[in-house]
């Protein structure tokens, strides 16, 4: 039962409206009114047998107890059951053998049910910490994402719980490496939203690893069947957003308008459309999202058309213009005030100061119809949502969790990266990065002085702030030359003298430091920037390529740079 008071005044807001809307599909009783007729109800039965979660279990334990390298791939629904899946297989494993599983997921609060569940079966389990259960020599480990892809931990199982939020590169590495797998995720109800792992990662998973299995489970555990409030709580906060298939002939014909959120509200059917696009394309969309996108004045949604056909959606949210009291309180650290992410980056981060005071576009959320992605799209809407702001901000930005594939689109778009977050972000784990586009009728020198600070800091921080940031990402990052210098003679012995087979590696990984920075790490080898520049163990470096120790590690080394000396002038 749902119970809800509210007020009868006249909404303000768009999101009261839309909710004002939705609460009149209940059963609405009003004071000194008659109370309204009630259809009789049936009792709900609750059902005993899940017999859907029951095969799951099966499924789950089949990866352990079958062949090697045939993954599972679980998903549901909200409320099927998965999780206490996963939990229940996990116990029932464990009270078999001694089995080492591993346990990985967004964040670890994502997976406190499957812990639930399976302590609830193994009454004899110590619950060593939060994130780790023990039942004699067997054990549930927790574990993030980049965690287990720097230490890659041996295990007898390893279970990838809300898949869907995690970035695939990350997936396809996990795949690689571990051959008793189980990727779950939720794909209705926001959590599943983020398609690419539906639509790249499953399909590419199915290509390397043939004998591998799919099952969804739709029996509903936490809801009766045909639920009434089920209905009525995914009807309301487009839980089941979905979109109809898209196609265009060209781009002549795509437009970007700035749609009313009035418009929104009372045409339900753009909304949901509108609101679809972004569940698509976004793991962290929320019941929240739809209510902030309605009530936020500072923000603005841009619907791009196909003649009538919505292909893509663009979030902005204007910020700066600050006056100079509250620029010196941020600059200090005293004040931080919301809806200026980009500014208080900026002045507190950066130290530009002045910049505070212009006044920005944020792109918060861009999506594109997923049969149109890789198209030019994208790219095209960020241009015209340019003509369409341009003559009221001095400059673009926008910030999301870092992606080899998302950097290479902005980095396409002429947006320029000038800083990326110390700390991954609980629920992508990825790293944050701010980026910034100048606009092409107003000159801003600071945005390549900002870029020329960041890039400097990057390549000198590596190994010290970020030494588990992906080799990909800090090659994305630092692929662009630096005003080149002249190497010093001796330096330059000792590197060819290292690329030969002399030297030492600690007498010349300074100086072998210095000169790749100068010319960019786009043609440098994973390997290389681990070492190199994250500074990662032999024995880390050796377990990570697949090489036997230091010897081969160094040979490697050594083979690449005689070939970078050779491609370019030292």
């Amino acid at each position: 039962m749902l119970l809800v008071v509210t007020n009868t005044a006249q909404p303000q807001h768009f999101a009261e409206q839309w909710m004002q809307t939705q609460w009149q599909k209940l059963i609405v009783l009003e004071q000194g009114k008659v109370i309204p007729q009630v259809s009789e109800l049936a009792i709900a039965q609750r059902n005993t047998e899940y017999i859907e979660q029951t095969h799951a279990i099966s499924l789950i334990e089949k990866v352990v107890n079958g062949h090697r390298k045939r993954p599972l791939v679980l998903t549901a629904d909200r409320g099927r059951g998965k999780s206490s899946a996963l939990g229940i297989a996990c116990a029932q494993l464990l009270q078999h053998k001694p089995l080492r599983i591993l346990l990985t997921a967004p964040s670890i609060n994502a997976v406190e049910p499957v812990y639930q569940h399976a302590q609830r079966l193994l009454t004899d389990a110590k619950q060593m910490k939060k994130d780790r259960l023990e039942v004699g020599y067997g054990y549930i480990q927790f574990i993030a994402p980049d965690e287990l892809l720097s230490s890659l931990p041996e295990c007898d199982l390893l279970l990838v719980d809300e898949a869907a939020a995690i970035p695939v590169p990350m997936l396809k590495q996990i795949t690689e490496h571990y051959h008793r797998l189980v990727f779950s995720s939720t794909i209705h109800g926001y959590e599943g939203c983020g398609r690419g792992f539906t639509l790249k990662f499953i399909e590419w998973l199915q290509q390397q690893r043939p004998g591998m299995k799919t099952y969804h489970m739709q029996q509903p555990i936490r809801w009766s069947v045909d639920d009434k409030l089920e209905m009525w709580l995914y009807d309301a906060f487009i839980l089941n957003a979905e979109l109809s298939p898209q196609s265009i002939e060209g781009m002549a014909n795509v437009s970007l308008n700035k749609v009313d959120k009035q418009a929104l509200v009372h045409q339900p059917n753009l909304l949901r459309e509108c609101f679809a696009l972004l569940v698509n394309a976004h793991y962290q969309t929320s019941p929240n999202d739809l209510l902030h996108l309605l009530r936020d004045d500072n923000s603005s949604v841009y619907l791009a058309m196909d003649k009538q056909n919505i292909i893509g959606v663009i979030l902005t949210v204007e910020e700066g213009g600050l006056d100079d009291e509250l620029i010196e309180a941020i600059q200090l650290g005293q004040r931080r005030p919301k809806g200026h992410l980009t500014p208080i980056t900026i002045i507190n981060q950066l130290g530009l100061v002045k910049v505070g005071k212009l006044i920005t576009s944020r792109v918060m959320r861009i999506a594109v119809h997923p049969d149109l992605q890789g198209s030019g799209i994208g790219k095209r809407m960020l241009t015209l949502l340019e003509e369409s702001v341009g003559a009221h901000v001095d400059y673009l930005s926008t910030s999301f969790g870092a992606t080899d594939e998302l950097i290479q689109f902005w980095q396409q778009a002429g947006y320029q990266s000038i800083r990326l977050g110390t700390m991954r972000d609980a629920a992508s784990g990825c790293y944050s990065l701010l980026m910034v586009r100048q606009l092409a009728n107003k000159s801003q020198t600071w945005i390549d002085d900002a870029q020329a600070l960041f890039h400097e800091f990057l390549s000198a921080s590596l190994s010290l702030v970020y030494p588990k940031l992906e080799p990909s990402l800090a090659r994305s990052l630092l692929r662009q030359p630096i005003q080149h210098q002249t190497l010093h003679p001796t330096k330059r012995v000792l590197l060819q003298s290292y690329a030969q087979g002399g030297a030492s590696y600690e007498s010349i990984f300074v100086w072998l430091q210095q000169w790749l920075r100068q010319y960019g790490l786009a043609p440098v080898s994973d390997l290389m920037i681990s070492k190199v520049f994250l500074n990662h163990d032999w024995g880390i470096c050796a377990k990570q390529f697949g090489l036997s120790g230091r010897k081969q590690v160094e040979q490697q080394l050594r083979s690449e740079l005689e070939k970078l000396l050779n491609q370019f002038t030292v």
